[in-house]
């Protein structure tokens, strides 16, 4: 027994080593998919309705279920209700976004979970760690996670970063999509 971790460490040591890839992540970031008075007015109708807490999807006895879990995730959320708005959102994504996904992936997105506008308190500490977001039975289903950012030049922070591709972050301008 006495020998184990020396052969343990013996063994390790004459494997291939890891390398660690570093560069661009596969992410595309993509200006203008929603123009200024469009993400102006998504802000008001966040500012007007105000958010509800935004949990995260477990997988809990073979089920996915939303929970609340604010050391992992905090975050406030506004469902687009109204309709008109939705579907303006909805033809910017289709003739902006789908073609570049199509271009950058080969793959043609065909579906849209939800409309959101989701806010970062930074006077509660929101946050959200390092997840993927296809990572239970009920979101499997999942290609690509979506943001468009609608004031990215009133705050510092909110880059998107993959630590497996290295220490660069990912952030759109105003109006623009990450992907």
């Amino acid at each position: 027994p006495e020998q184990h971790v020396p052969q343990l460490m013996q063994f390790l040591d004459a494997l291939t080593p890891i390398v660690k890839t570093h560069g661009h992540a596969p992410v595309l970031v993509l200006p203008r998919v929603f123009e200024p008075e469009f993400c102006r007015e998504l802000v008001a109708l966040y500012d007007k309705h105000g958010g509800q807490d935004s949990g995260v999807m477990r997988e809990i006895d073979g089920k996915t279920v939303g929970v609340f879990d604010y050391a992992f995730k905090r975050r406030r959320d506004y469902l687009i209700e109204d309709e008109d708005v939705r579907k303006r959102a909805m033809v910017r994504i289709h003739d902006r976004l789908i073609p570049e996904i199509k271009k950058y992936t080969q793959f043609r997105a065909t579906r849209m979970e939800r409309y959101v506008v989701c806010c970062y308190e930074s006077n509660t500490n929101d946050h959200f760690h390092a997840h993927r977001d296809d990572t239970s039975k009920g979101t499997a289903h999942r290609r690509f996670a979506v943001t468009i950012h609608l004031n990215s030049d009133e705050y510092e922070g909110g880059d998107v970063r993959f630590p497996e591709f290295g220490p660069e972050t990912y952030r759109a301008p105003t109006g623009g999509a990450v992907v």
